[in-house]
């Protein structure tokens, strides 16, 4: 039996994510292609190693087995890569960033930057939500992390505050069609008249405003959850609803008066991006170098 370590490489992403289009999508493959070769690795061993759903998949009793050696041999493997990169400096290698959708706007200019400088070197972005990439992390499959509060804490990660954002409400130009900007005040619990719009139930943003709203007495309830912040935008656009975003991720929407900022008489805290790193875990020297770059930088998008 020949299984190539691609196979268990891809069955190991499907079954941490518990999801094909997941794995796919943070493999930079497609959902028809990771199928196939969970489909080929099942029949040469001859088992089955999920039990599909529409939600999902999840593991047979064979799958489970399976999968706590895998991870277990693929964590070894990423840290062999890590050593062998070592010897290759900056001439080449790979580095793996684990990064949320916030995080990732004000990134671009680094990496621009640091490609240009070491066109050899390999960057995969691992985009998530803040608790998905944070295990990526724990589990060795990025580098570091970009993330934004609020995360689970780690005693055994270093955080550094890089930069901080204010997030704002808004809403189509269809909002109460006399609407201008800044010219009314709502409190948060006018918000629950309109059709609001967030982030899924798994992302640190909901955890954000389920926190926020319970301390002023109310239940965070979304009408629409997406995936993310984009998808925020545009559907407010299209006048779906009302919702909160990263302000300077609606700066152009503002100007161009697709959207529609509303004031409220509470005040939204701030939130951070913040770099995270693993102290357990050995770097390879193209990820020092890359972390050294994004700490020493203008990294401002307030």
């Amino acid at each position: 039996m020949d299984i190539s370590y691609d196979y268990y490489r891809i069955f190991y992403f499907v079954g941490r994510y518990q999801s094909i289009s997941k794995a796919a999508e943070m493999l930079k493959s497609n959902q028809p292609n990771v199928t196939k070769i969970i489909n080929k690795l099942e029949n040469q061993l001859g088992c089955s190693l999920f039990v599909r759903s529409n939600r999902g998949v999840v593991f047979t009793a064979e799958g489970e087995k399976l999968y706590r050696r895998v991870k277990i041999a693929y964590q070894q493997i990423r840290q062999a890569e890590i050593e062998l990169q070592d010897d290759m400096g900056l001439e080449k290698g790979i580095v793996n960033i684990g990064i949320s959708e916030i995080a990732m706007y004000g990134l671009m200019p680094v990496l621009r930057e640091f490609h240009n400088d070491y066109p050899n070197v390999r960057i995969r972005l691992y985009n998530d939500n803040t608790p998905n990439t944070m295990s990526s992390l724990k589990e060795g499959i990025v580098d570091f992390a970009l993330v934004t509060t609020p995360y689970a804490e780690n005693n055994g990660n270093k955080v550094t505050e890089i930069a901080e954002f204010s997030e704002i409400l808004v809403a189509g130009k269809q909002y109460l069609q006399n609407v201008q900007e800044g010219s009314t005040t709502i409190c948060l619990e006018s918000i629950q008249k309109y059709p609001h719009i967030s982030l899924s139930e798994e992302s640190g943003t909901h955890e954000f405003y389920n926190t926020l709203f319970g301390q002023h007495g109310l239940a965070f309830e979304p009408d629409i959850q997406v995936a993310t912040a984009s998808q925020i935008i545009l559907l407010i656009e299209n006048g779906i609803g009302i919702g909160f975003v990263a302000e300077f991720m609606a700066e152009q929407a503002l100007r161009e008066k697709s959207l529609v900022k509303i004031s409220l008489k509470e005040d939204i805290p701030k939130r951070k991006i913040c770099l995270v790193e693993d102290m357990s875990k050995k770097l390879t020297i193209v990820s020092k170098a890359l972390i050294s770059r994004v700490l020493s930088c203008d990294y401002t998008i307030i």
